[in-house]
């Protein structure tokens, strides 16, 4: 087998390997074609290489790739290529037999002519129709409805024989009750099945999250299907995803409105909404209830106050008063002294008994009893009117 003669796929070159006597490849030149995946978490080992893949094109399988330093910083992720390579072999600690591609330093041989191919395009056609929807908030969506006091309403899609939903509630620990949960159980290896089940979901509008999830190893490649993406960027109810492990991206991650790395994760991020926002709502309903009582504190306090100033007008008003009582006072003991003087001089004045004479000069020459005349009667006389004038 010659570099010049044929390129292989990631999954056709695992399959010669394994029916073939290995060691006649050793330090054979091969060329593989696949679309490059870098290992963000790989960092450079002793032997002056980094871990990371290369996927088929076709079913999505993953070759574990050895990239030269020098290499690595020419190579763009998610991108195909014609590379050549030899051989690795190597036995790790747990027994297992791993191969490795690592590339010659002659060159990459499809660096001028990257591929692009239908699929790409179409894929690009989706992620213009998800940049023109705006994503969900899921965030404060979930906040809301806890602030409301009721639980969210969740869908849970996961596989039939699965046991990722322990992963979930496992993650979620007790904040797992506080959500009301609807466990879907399908096929997630059946495209169609997928299909069906988020229309149906999503058309019912009884859900306020979507969620979707499947622990790692073989057939996550079904997450990559265009359709399935479609499907997901046209559903109005909001959807999270948490599919296979971190190095795990597929495609239904990017039109997601929340995507997870695993499904522990998403059950860790269920944990946290619930725990924050219930968390929240006790913080604000005591500080209602504190707001409550001063207000009750207050208005008893401006009840106070509008009687001590009704007092305290009384009070002024009193001794603006006092200097006229005082005064009233004062003329009043004034008076009633000088009534007390005067009935004091009145009442020890001497009483003269004698009886005045009615004429003065009678009492200037006083006339004894023997030489008194004696007192004629007036007599009456007529006028010439005819009435009796005395005289």
């Amino acid at each position: 087998m010659s570099s010049e003669n044929v390129s292989l796929t990631p999954y056709a070159l695992i399959s010669t390997l394994a029916n073939a006597n290995i060691h006649r490849l050793d330090k054979q030149v091969l060329r593989v074609r696949g679309i490059y995946r870098c290992n963000p978490q790989s960092q450079l080992y002793s032997d002056g290489c980094y871990y990371d893949r290369l996927k088929d094109e076709a079913d999505g399988k993953y070759l574990t790739l050895k990239v030269p330093r020098p290499f690595r910083t020419r190579l763009k992720d998610n991108t195909p290529y014609d590379l050549e390579g030899t051989i690795d072999r190597k036995i790790d600690l747990r027994n297992e037999l791993n191969i490795y591609l690592a590339f010659h330093l002659t060159r990459i041989v499809s660096e001028e002519t990257p591929m692009i191919d239908e699929q790409m395009w179409e894929r690009s056609d989706i992620m213009r129709e998800r940049y023109g929807k705006p994503r969900h908030n899921i965030d404060a969506l979930l906040r809301s409805i806890f602030k409301k006091g009721k639980p969210p309403k969740v869908a849970m899609i996961y596989g039939r024989a699965a046991i990722t939903n322990s992963d979930v509630v496992a993650s979620a620990e007790e904040q797992y009750d506080n959500y009301e949960i609807e466990r879907v159980r399908i096929n997630l290896s059946n495209r169609t099945e997928i299909i069906d089940t988020l229309r149906r979901l999503d058309g019912a509008g009884k859900y306020d999250v979507i969620a979707i999830f499947r622990g790692g190893g073989s057939g996550l490649e079904i997450f990559e299907d265009h359709d399935i993406a479609r499907t997901v960027v046209g559903m109005k109810t909001p959807i999270l995803t948490g599919i296979g492990h971190a190095e795990d991206k597929p495609f239904i991650e990017a039109v997601a409105d929340h995507a997870f790395i695993s499904p522990s994760a998403l059950g860790t991020y269920l944990k946290e909404m619930a725990k924050t926002s219930i968390q929240e709502v006790s913080w604000l309903n005591q500080y209602r209830d504190e707001r409550d009582r001063d207000k009750q504190v207050i208005e008893t306090l401006r009840g106070e106050k509008d009687s001590l100033q009704q007092e305290n007008s009384l009070l002024l008003k009193e001794r603006a008063r006092e200097p006229v009582i005082k005064t009233l006072i004062l003329i009043g003991g004034v008076l009633l002294g000088f009534l007390a003087g005067l009935a004091l001089m009145y009442y020890f004045k001497p009483f003269d008994r004698s009886v005045p004479s009615a004429e003065p000069a009678a009492q200037a020459a006083p006339v004894s009893n023997q030489q008194q005349a004696p007192v004629t009667p007036p007599s009456n006389v007529r006028n010439s009117n005819g009435k009796v004038r005395q005289r």
